[in-house]
């Protein structure tokens, strides 16, 4: 596993984003960032991260009452490392 994702949530007035965020792992070009409704269900890409000094990801399409898990898996070039441990976001 190539790096490690945590979930943290911000509610404001106008908006709900869950924010996901991962230790940066040297040498990788970018990173992917997928949902999934399930721990163990099938994990959707949603994203991406093109600028490694970035570690963050803001989902602004995640609904509010709904528990998501996700994953963020690494790259350099064509070569995809492997998901990280799945992170629990709920947003109330």
């Amino acid at each position: 596993v190539w790096c490690t994702a945590t979930c943290w949530t911000r509610t404001a007035a106008s908006s709900t984003t869950v924010k996901i965020s991962w230790k940066k792992l040297n040498g990788a070009d970018g990173y992917y960032i997928y949902r999934a409704d399930k721990k163990t269900g099938s994990y959707k890409k949603i994203g991406s991260v093109k600028n490694v000094k970035t570690t963050v990801y803001k989902d602004k399409n995640a609904r509010k009452g709904k528990t998501c898990y996700y994953k963020v898996k690494a790259y350099k070039g064509k070569n995809i490392g492997s998901f990280s441990k799945p992170a629990k976001a709920g947003i109330k």
